[in-house]
């Protein structure tokens, strides 16, 4: 589904010549963006995944990998700016997100890049591409912003939104805060246009849903409380509406992010730390429960590859302890994820043999 222009030389007229104006305006674009004095240059390294970029320009001599969410952050700025000159292709993987944060824009992220543009399956992106070849959104994948290539754009069961087109709800504002009964999402909007619903995503999960007004030129504020999170841990929520057609929209330059203090949410249980670790040849994570409870627990490697399984039982109330036998395994890092009524626990152990 895309929401804005598409051009091809086999549409009819007058396509055909504003193709051929928008293929001219895209070389000028490209040539202005590489242009530009770079601010930094190859840094971060070549995967910029798991960053957190300020405004500026970003030159990469060769190609640009991004494998894990990024965050573009203009400190409430919203006419921040970032232009990556990129030498040769940019390769996004799956299932992950550019996600803009206090007040990027779309509209203001120029990505001029000298080889094809891949953005993975199920993967969201932002800004303006400015591709010297191809640009190939994978299935499912979803963007926001124009998308312009010299020869062509593949789409899959793509959601594509351009960024200048008006979206079917004005959010006015969009926060969270921690309370003893979890983290309190609260959101107005100033207006809304078949509205059936909004849908909460955490990390990129949906974890809820409320109703939205419909049609409405009135103000409407909404909340929702996220009651599984952890003590401890960092969140980040994206609001998404949902219209009668069924399309989804979601605002991800409203995104919020939350830290769930240690002592500010009252849970039924609590994962302690692993001890000894580093470790060799075991170690025992303590679990305690304040009520009975289902409790899964397994061990992955950096790679996200499940190890082995540690635990997947009904616990009584009380202390219980995860033992780790590390005898058949290699000297490295190891995550321990513990689940507990759908709310998970992950920290990081080290074996040394």
């Amino acid at each position: 589904m895309v929401t804005g222009k598409v051009y091809a030389f086999d549409y009819a007229d007058p396509t055909p010549t504003n193709l051929t104006t928008a293929v001219g305006d895209m070389h000028t674009a490209y040539t202005d963006a590489n242009s530009r004095a770079a601010d930094f240059t190859d840094v971060p390294a070549s995967d910029i995944g798991g960053t957190t970029l300020a405004p500026g320009v970003y030159k990469y001599t060769t190609a640009l990998l991004i494998n894990s969410t990024v965050y573009l952050d203009a400190n409430n700025d919203a006419n921040a700016v970032w232009i990556f000159q990129v030498a040769s292709d940019i390769t996004m993987a799956s299932d992950i997100r550019v996600n803009l944060i206090n007040g990027a824009q779309a509209q203001n992220i120029f990505w001029a890049l000298g080889g094809q543009m891949t953005i993975g399956t199920n993967s969201h992106f932002e800004g303006n591409i400015l591709s010297y070849t191809a640009i190939n959104f994978q299935t499912a994948a979803s963007f926001i912003g124009k998308a312009l290539a010299q020869t062509g754009v593949t789409l899959d069961a793509n959601a594509i939104n351009d960024s200048d087109v008006p979206l079917p709800i004005t959010l006015a504002s969009f926060s969270g805060k921690v309370t003893k009964a979890g983290v309190l999402l609260e959101w107005q909007t100033a207006t809304e246009t078949d509205n059936a619903r909004f849908v909460i995503y955490r990390d990129g999960e949906a974890i809820g849903s409320v109703d939205g007004a419909g049609t409405t030129s009135e103000p409407h504020n909404y909340s929702f409380v996220d009651k599984s999170v952890v003590p401890g841990v960092t969140y980040t929520y994206v609001l998404a509406d949902i219209d009668y057609a069924n399309e989804e929209t979601r605002y991800n330059n409203d995104a919020v992010t939350v830290t769930v203090a240690n002592d500010l949410v009252d849970v039924d249980f609590v994962v302690r730390a692993a001890y000894p670790n580093p470790f060799n040849p075991s170690t025992v994570v303590p679990v305690e429960l304040k009520r009975d409870a289902m409790v899964k627990a397994s061990l992955y490697d950096l790679n996200g590859r499940v190890v082995k399984a540690l635990v997947n039982a009904t616990f009584t109330a009380g202390t219980h302890e995860l033992r780790i036998d590390g005898s058949n395994l290699i000297t490295g890092l190891y995550l321990v994820q513990v689940v507990v009524d759908n709310v998970v626990d992950v920290q990081k152990i080290a074996l040394m043999k």
